[in-house]
């Protein structure tokens, strides 16, 4: 399965929460580990939570809970990469690993911004990941105890 994904909130004067991914179990994997990170009908998929509408208020991105599954290529919100897109919290996760690592190196990889000189993953300074990740709000990931590839705590 390439992805699973929840709707995103209403837009209006008060912001519509984003949709959750809840209770799913599957088969298998949950995205491809082929292909580069993205929510397009090529990219890598994974779960995404949906992210909060535009509007005041307290609505927060969407979570996700209780996911079984052999591996999980990425965690998100609204299928992006950048600080708006952290899931609110991630738990009862159950599969081998997290991050979908499409070379086998291990290593994290992305598509570095040549300014400024930096060696770590940082979407703000226009970093492209290639490999899965995981982006989710600080404090929020419990009950989750597989290895994950790269993740990022959004405060």
């Amino acid at each position: 399965m390439r992805s699973i994904e929840a709707g995103n909130g209403g837009a209006g004067v008060i912001g519509g929460a984003g949709g959750s991914v809840n209770t799913v179990t599957v088969a298998g994997d949950i995205g491809d580990y082929s292909a580069a990170f993205g929510f397009t009908p090529t990219g890598m998929g994974g779960l995404s939570s949906g992210i909060r509408g535009d509007g005041v208020g307290n609505a927060r991105n969407g979570l996700v809970s209780n996911i079984t599954a052999d591996r999980i290529a990425a965690i998100v919100a609204g299928g992006g990469y950048q600080n708006a897109d952290a899931v609110s919290s991630i738990s009862l996760i159950h599969t081998n690993s997290i991050g979908a690592d499409i070379n086998g190196n291990g290593v994290f990889d992305f598509i570095k911004s040549p300014t400024p000189p930096h060696v770590l993953f940082n979407a703000a300074d226009g970093d492209i990941p290639i490999d899965g990740l995981v982006v989710v709000a600080a404090g929020g990931i419990n009950g989750v105890t597989a290895p994950i590839l790269e993740l990022i705590q959004v405060v």
